[in-house]
């Protein structure tokens, strides 16, 4: 049977620059998609808190690392940005035993981010 769904994959799309000829958001490539543990359930829900993007699954939250960059400084003292060159580069779950299956029970406030666990009947 050919799958055709989806439901853990992520992508990212191109830098929106303001003023471009084609919208970079419609730009997709095939190598910048990552897929998350299809055991946790499929992607209910994304979260932007303070630049950085969580997914919310039945069972699981993980945690998306979105172009991490380290810079050294070099013997000369000149720094240097190291990186890997991926936009989605890996990611790691914070929970596996708490979920959202609503995206609408996912509310967002500028220091945390609060959830309705319906599986197991509770509120983070």
């Amino acid at each position: 049977k050919k799958v055709k769904a989806f439901d853990t994959r992520i992508m990212s799309s191109k830098e929106k620059i303001p003023g471009e000829d084609i919208d970079s958001w419609t730009d997709m490539e095939v190598n910048t998609l990552m897929d998350l543990d299809g055991s946790y359930g499929p992607i209910n829900g994304v979260v932007n808190l303070k630049d950085e993007i969580f997914t919310f699954q039945d069972t699981g939250i993980a945690h998306i690392s979105i172009n991490p960059r380290v810079q050294v400084s070099g013997s000369d003292g000149a720094e240097v940005e190291l990186g890997t060159g991926k936009v989605l580069h890996e990611y790691r779950y914070v929970t596996t035993k708490s979920g959202c299956v609503n995206k609408w029970s996912i509310i967002s406030s500028p220091s945390a981010f609060y959830y309705v666990d319906v599986i197991n009947k509770l509120t983070y």
